[in-house]
């Protein structure tokens, strides 16, 4: 295969910029232990002893670092107790929050149409127990863990990356002992090139073209202008705004 990456570096949000002295971090990532698939590529790349298990993660306020409250094992009956007195919110405001996780997971299958045209945000509003207090909680929980507002996520999403939680509650995730470049994306990239593929960077797609109903060319632009690539097939894992401008009429 041949891989094209509009930046100068792999990874997009999955990955670490170079600062004055180290690799910088795009935010911070976690491995839950429900992504089966990543442990059996962990395994396959031999990088296992790069992760560190977490238990817990500090809510902390303003002008109280290094300290702060601390949810354990969130997802783990054995710790409800715990987790209803860690401080992060008054004791009735912390019940009503697991009780809305698991009012939400709750939900059956069968309500999935239903659940996937309310966002999280209207699902906790139309309860009658909700509060201010709840609403924030969860609003600061999928902001953290998905870097998207719970006004854009549909409750049926949550739903099920929350059951999925449930179901391997430990450790609740995984975090890597370096930056996410040296520890995750290096070595993918050197399994690839074992593999036999090519990693073009700085290559951006501005345009498909489209040849008796296939896919037949890519348009690409780098520094030293725009080249044409013929292909068989092709994989756009690209997000959804910058695919936007590749859909014309004949890609359609």
């Amino acid at each position: 295969v041949d891989l094209y990456e509009a930046r100068e570096r792999l990874g997009g949000k999955a990955g670490a910029g170079v600062g004055a002295e180290r690799r910088d971090d795009h935010g911070y990532h976690i491995f839950p232990m429900w992504y089966r698939n990543i442990w059996k590529l962990v395994d396959e790349l031999g990088i296992a002893g790069s992760f560190i298990d977490c238990d817990g993660a500090l809510q902390i306020a303003a002008g109280q670092y290094p300290r702060g409250a601390s949810y354990r094992n969130p997802y783990s009956l054995r710790s409800i107790w715990h987790n209803l007195r860690a401080g992060v919110a008054p004791l009735p405001d912390n019940f009503l929050f697991f009780y809305a996780a698991l009012d939400l997971m709750s939900q059956p299958y069968s309500y999935r149409a239903a659940l996937d045209r309310v966002t999280l945000s209207g699902f906790l509003r139309a309860r009658p127990y909700r509060t201010e207090q709840i609403a924030d909680q969860f609003e600061d929980m999928v902001l953290e863990a998905t870097s998207v507002p719970s006004y854009q996520v549909s409750a049926m999403t949550m739903r099920n990356v929350m059951r999925y939680w449930a179901r391997y509650p430990q450790p609740p995730w995984r975090i890597l002992d370096g930056s996410l470049y040296d520890r995750w994306i290096a070595p993918l990239q050197r399994r690839i090139e074992q593999l036999g593929g090519r990693v073009h960077l700085g290559r951006r797609l501005e345009r498909l073209e489209i040849r008796d109903g296939a896919l037949r060319r890519l348009h690409v632009r780098h520094a030293d202008g725009l080249a044409a690539i013929d292909v068989d097939r092709a994989i756009l894992a690209v997000p959804c705004e910058k695919l936007w401008p590749l859909l014309d009429d004949s890609v359609i």
